[in-house]
């Protein structure tokens, strides 16, 4: 572009008035090459200039500004002297400011004389030094852009321009640069420096022109960090049942240059690697380490590596180039604690982190040690990192682990497996009351199954007046005894005679809880009536309780309280539940008789014993029976005694009075052992008719009296 300095002509046509001849032709000198030297300085190359006619060249001017626009400045030599240069064969340098910071701007002016006329032509076409600058490096991408020499170029410069790059490992400049380009028609350009190892990158754009000469820009340096290959996308970090290890599965990198990848794992001082792991295509790392450090969870994550080759004399060393490694993607842990008394496993694990494809949710799986069925009991939302699971009521060793899913379902992650000991309290399979009996104090014993192997704390017993219950009348309470294998309780509220009960066992765990039930026994209820005909019958309800029930019913009589049993009767079942009693063999002087059932069981081959379980006592009084004698002969006669026959009249209730017939009383007799001899006061007593008075209790214990005559014969 040309570029009019009418001040500047304004000043030639004062100073040279005289006119040019128009034979003469002076054409300016044509700037060819700008080139900007190391130190900023700047070197031009010129086109001779044409002159012909009569006039003379005498040298010419250079003009430059930091501006297209101007103003342009007259160059000054060191000695501050307007330069007038003369040859045009060599580079002109010139000592600028600084052409390494921004584009100069340059025009000639040609010095002439014509006959007796100094002046100067027109001024040359402006040129421009190149500027050459970026924006970026580090993102593996150089953004460069210059100014142009000219627009448009000059007409014998090259149409494009070649942009050189060099690294200081190449020594660049000047003996080796690479070209990034060699025909640039643009002032602009993208290098992409991808897979370039680490260095300072160098550029410098040059423009030939057709004269020979070179135009160079500034040399531009700046230290860049080569990106790493793009790091792989992890599909899922899981643990593997198989060689049990942790795996970590991910995608190939997109940095197809890529050549290995490297598997970090998070340690308790941060990030490390675990492995190198060579080859674009092997996408699956396994790591043997089961050891868990410092955190919940183990977190891994993998980056993409090329091989670097380093020119640095004198022996070349290739190094890895890493990339960016992916975000930490982690094998969850489980933990759990359990509650004893509430058979609760309360199970929690570490979120599954950072999934680039999302996290759908989780399944909890359980197994028991031994057994090989893996149960789902629960899925569950991606926000719950906890469940609680009940556990059978028997200790066991359990297997727990969680499998986290992606949103898509196309992967998951299992947790390493975590194996809980559940040791509950050890409560007994069963609490058997081998059976319930009735003492003679009147009080019901009952004796049950105590296993010395379990955690009970106590048993409590319960009665009821039928089977279904209920069974909330309390009677006892027995501590658990390590040391004994049958415990004993006793009812001391038990009505024995009135009727039978029921009885339960509880057994309380040492969490106050209900470990188990007894099964439930009915004790005997003896009734017992006396009969006239010197019998007593005797009714009984059978024994409930035994698995293998009642083989047969021993009835025992006893004819005082005290207990001292006869057994008169083994009864099988089959006979019935009565049985009648003939005392008339057996007749006592006080009719108390006393009886008392008792069962025996059938073998018991599950728990092999034979039990037995008594009845209440029952004690009847039989009726009182006398016979009377109608006369008796004293002293040696068939019947020398006037002794009444009696049955069941007991001593301290019987009374025999004697009447003459004035109503003397003739003899006063207690002992039902003692009759009268027919005296009175040791002379017999005259032959004849008496009256006689008997008082006794009855059943009821109130006094009864009878009457009657004995005739007294000698």
């Amino acid at each position: 572009m040309k570029i009019k300095h009418f001040i500047l002509f304004l000043f030639f046509a004062l100073l040279f008035s005289h006119k040019v001849a128009v034979s003469q032709t002076i054409s300016p000198m044509t700037i060819t090459c700008v080139k900007v030297e190391a130190n900023g300085d700047v070197s031009l190359n010129f086109e001779p200039a044409v002159v012909t006619g009569n006039a003379t060249f005498n040298g010419y001017e250079i003009h430059y500004s930091n501006n297209v626009n101007g103003p342009f400045t007259p160059y000054l030599d060191a000695n501050s002297s307007l330069l007038g240069v003369t040859s045009t064969s060599m580079p002109i340098p010139l000592a600028l400011p600084n052409a390494n910071s921004q584009p100069y701007y340059f025009f000639t002016v040609i010095k002439y004389t014509a006959v007796t006329t100094t002046g100067f032509t027109d001024t040359s076409d402006v040129v421009s030094s190149i500027f050459v600058q970026y924006t970026s490096v580090n993102d593996g991408y150089s953004n460069l852009s210059w100014n142009p020499i000219r627009t448009p170029l000059l007409p014998s410069s090259s149409s494009y321009y070649k942009v050189n790059r060099g690294f200081t490992e190449f020594n660049f400049p000047p003996s080796a640069p690479n070209s990034v380009s060699d025909s640039s028609s643009s002032i602009s350009i993208i290098d992409n420096l991808t897979g370039k190892c680490d260095d300072n990158v160098i550029y410098q754009i040059s423009i030939k022109d057709n004269s020979g000469c070179i135009s160079k820009s500034n040399t531009i340096t700046e230290t860049f960090t080569t990106p790493g290959a793009e790091p792989p996308i992890i599909s899922y970090a899981t643990y593997s049942d198989d060689y049990k290890k942790s795996r970590v599965v991910y995608s190939p990198s997109v940095s197809t240059f890529a050549t290995g990848y490297i598997a970090y794992k998070l340690s308790c001082t941060g990030p490390a690697i675990a492995d190198t792991i060579p080859g674009y295509n092997t996408t699956v790392y396994n790591d043997y380490d089961t050891i868990i450090a410092c955190n919940d969870c183990k977190d891994f994550r993998v980056a993409s590596f090329f091989v670097c080759q380093s020119f640095t004399a004198p022996n070349p060393i290739p190094f890895l180039k890493i990339g960016q490694p992916s975000i930490f993607n982690n094998i969850m842990k489980v933990t759990e604690t359990f509650d004893k008394c509430t058979y609760a496993a309360k199970i929690s694990w570490c979120p599954y982190k950072n999934w680039s494809y999302g996290l759908g949710g989780y399944k909890l799986w359980v197994s028991k040690v031994g057994e090989l069925t893996n149960n789902l009991v629960a899925t569950l939302d991606s926000n719950t990192t906890t469940y609680t699971y009940i556990v059978d009521k028997d200790s066991a060793d359990y297997v727990f682990q969680v499998e986290a899913f992606s949103v898509n379902g196309n992967f998951s992650s299992f947790s390493f497996p975590d194996t809980m000991v559940a040791d509950v309290y050890r409560l007994p399979k069963e609490v058997f009351l081998r059976y319930v009996t009735v003492l003679p104090n009147e009080k019901v014993q009952g004796c049950f199954t105590n296993d010395t192997l379990t955690d009970i704390h106590h048993y409590e017993i319960f009665r009821a007046d039928t089977a279904e219950g209920p069974f909330e009348e309390k009677v006892d309470e027995v501590k658990f005894d390590i040391h004994k294998n049958n415990l004993f309780f006793v009812d001391t509220t038990a009505l024995v005679n009135e009727q039978n009960y029921y009885y339960k066992i509880l057994a309380i765990d040492s969490c106050k809880n209900l470990a188990n039930t007894s099964n439930t026994a009915k004790t005997i209820l003896l009734k017992t009536n006396p009969e006239l005909n010197f019998t007593s019958e005797m009714s009984w309800n059978n024994y409930e309780g035994w698995p293998s029930g009642v083989n047969y019913y021993k009835i025992y009589r006893s004819y005082s309280t005290k207990f001292e049993e006869t057994l008169i009767e083994k009864q099988l079942l089959d006979s019935g539940l009565t049985y009648i009693d003939d005392i008339s063999d057996s007749l006592n002087d006080d009719g108390n008789y006393c009886y008392r059932v008792l069962a025996v069981s059938v073998f018991d081959t599950l728990h092999y014993e034979i039990d037995t379980s008594h009845s209440n006592f029952v004690c009847i009084r039989q009726t009182p029976h006398i016979f009377v004698p109608s006369a008796f002969t004293p002293p040696d006669g068939y019947n020398p005694i006037f002794k009444p026959i009696m049955a069941f009249v007991p001593n301290g209730s019987y009374e025999l009075r004697i009447f003459d017939r004035w109503g003397l009383l003739m003899a006063d007799i207690k002992d039902v052992d003692m009759g009268w001899d027919g005296k009175y006061k040791g002379v017999d007593a005259p032959i004849g008719i008496y009256s006689w008075q008997i008082r006794y209790k009855n059943l009821k214990n109130e006094f009864k009296y009878t009457r009657g005559t004995v005739a007294l014969v000698r």
